[in-house]
């Protein structure tokens, strides 16, 4: 429910206008902690798949995305 001019969005619209099938998308965060799982979620409920993802670490947030089919390729440390 973004306002004309604004910037802030739901997790729901920008899922919906930044990321595509295909798209490359950087996970920020540590491990378990200050990851995106709003995003994730989102990515999932959309089923935006065919993705490139980078991320430090490993976290349930590229379990889910990977569970559900959506990862292509991933680099993780």
């Amino acid at each position: 429910m973004s306002t004309a001019g604004s910037k802030i969005m739901t997790a729901k619209e920008a899922v919906e206008r930044f990321v595509k099938p295909g798209s490359h998308i950087c996970f920020g965060g540590f491990t378990l902690l200050r990851r995106p799982m709003a995003i994730a979620r989102e990515l999932v409920r959309q089923n935006i798949g065919d993705l490139f993802v980078t991320m430090n670490g490993s976290a349930p947030l590229e379990e889910m995305l990977a569970g559900a089919g959506l990862i292509k390729w991933i680099e993780t440390s």
